[in-house]
């Protein structure tokens, strides 16, 4: 079953013609592939914001879910990657981008706070501008392109910056020349609590970027990898990895060659353990710094690609499938339980050999040892009470409970020195 899987995606993915091609782009290229998490798509209208949005509190991913999306995700990221390295006469473009992963915003009349979560990602791979700032959607094959962005969605895009505004004031995305190649990633909800399956709503491809000259489709791939500095990331869950195996390029590109888009299911966190900021009422505030690394390949030789993501592919099944049976068969979960009782037995032990180390302690200073030998002895109780106390809270740790002792350091009660 694990070879067949990436057959099977290498036959859906495979296209005609793998000509010599110019190679990347050399170091000097300032174009950059940037990332914006929006509340709604540009070129989507504002009433399907409600769509989006999540109240603060709402249904959240459970552990056991949100490890199975990061390595279903992972797969792909992993492949697809590995295949834009051994394809060299392709293009391989990435960018980094520091973000905020959702708004906030006050409910005046109940004064509670929304967490509204993205419901698009706006991609774009672009250089910064040459000339006057200008507005994309003043280029005319940008707005033939994407006319519902450049109809409904011109202040959408006139709010994104290219860094987020923290102190001073950032320069819009009208500082950056038109895209060679733009796309709104929308989601489908799949039923499930924040598991969607991401899809191409707009997209700007006029032309080959590594062959402007040529009107042949070619093969195209994205992935957005998104990190956070929380504990336990959700934000690993959220990644996006999509293939478009035929685009003819072209203002449009034909919509039948975007709704082929080949992908797996992502999620859009809900879980953090970052507190968030309490908003004035009426207005939104950005929430939650994330990292989004992004890669946009346009493939140059699709046999080289597809070789190399099939090998890729199946590597990453194995290590991937038997972290997720662990998971969620029945063995995996009866395994996981024996494991989870275990440590419980290790905690109970650990407090009281803490217990006991702190009473014989406690007893050793009630007796107000005078002699040399008596401190001594009182020191190495005292010593060991702490090193049982911490192992006690290290227990806790791995149980998922709260400390028992209040500092790996004290004991509560003693000192160092019980003796005047």
């Amino acid at each position: 079953m694990k070879k067949t899987v990436p057959i099977a995606v290498a036959v859906a993915l495979t296209i005609s013609g793998c000509g010599l091609l110019p190679q990347a782009p050399k170091r000097t290229d300032l174009r950059t592939v940037y990332v914006w998490p929006t509340e709604v798509c540009p070129s989507q209208s504002a009433g399907q914001q409600a769509a989006g949005r999540s109240a603060l509190g709402a249904a959240l991913l459970s552990t056991l879910l949100g490890n199975v999306v990061s390595g279903i995700v992972g797969i792909p990221a992993a492949a697809l990657a590995s295949a834009a390295e051994a394809d060299v006469q392709g293009l391989k473009a990435t960018g980094t981008n520091a973000r905020f992963y959702y708004n906030l915003e006050k409910v005046a009349a109940t004064g509670t706070t929304d967490v509204i979560p993205p419901g698009c990602y706006v991609v774009a791979y672009a250089a910064p501008a040459a000339t006057a700032l200008k507005p994309w959607c003043s280029d005319a094959e940008f707005a033939k392109s994407v006319p519902q962005t450049c109809g409904v969605g011109v202040s959408a895009l006139g709010a994104l910056r290219i860094k987020e505004q923290l102190t001073l004031p950032q320069l819009g995305i009208d500082a950056l020349a038109t895209p060679e190649f733009y796309a709104e990633i929308a989601f489908e909800p799949s039923g499930s609590p924040d598991i969607v399956r991401p899809y191409v709503a707009a997209m700007h491809y006029p032309k080959s970027v590594i062959d402007p000259g040529s009107s042949k489709p070619r093969m195209l791939s994205l992935t957005l990898e998104f990190s956070s500095a929380q504990k336990d990331d959700p934000m690993k869950g959220a990644t996006v990895s999509m293939i478009l195996p035929s685009v003819t390029p072209g203002a449009p590109v034909d919509s039948a060659a975007t709704a082929r888009v080949i992908t797996g299911w992502t999620s859009v966190p809900t879980k953090f353990t970052a507190i968030p900021p309490d908003p004035s009422s009426g207005r939104k505030v950005p929430f939650l710094p994330v990292t989004i690394k992004a890669s946009f390949n346009e493939v140059g030789d699709p046999s080289k690609f597809l070789q190399a993501f099939a090998k890729a592919f199946g590597a990453s099944t194995g290590d991937y499938s038997k972290a997720i049976t662990a998971e969620i068969s029945p063995v995996g979960q009866a395994s996981a339980k024996q494991d989870q009782d275990k440590k419980l037995a290790d905690y109970a032990s650990a407090l009281a050999a803490a217990q006991k180390s702190r009473a014989d302690l406690l007893g050793a200073c009630t007796a107000n040892p005078a002699t040399p030998q008596a401190k001594a002895s009182a020191e190495s109780l005292f010593t060991s009470a702490t090193a049982n106390q911490r192992k006690a809270n290290l227990a806790a740790d791995l149980v998922g409970i709260s400390h028992p002792f209040p500092s790996p350091d004290s004991v509560t009660g003693t000192t160092s020195v019980c003796w005047s």
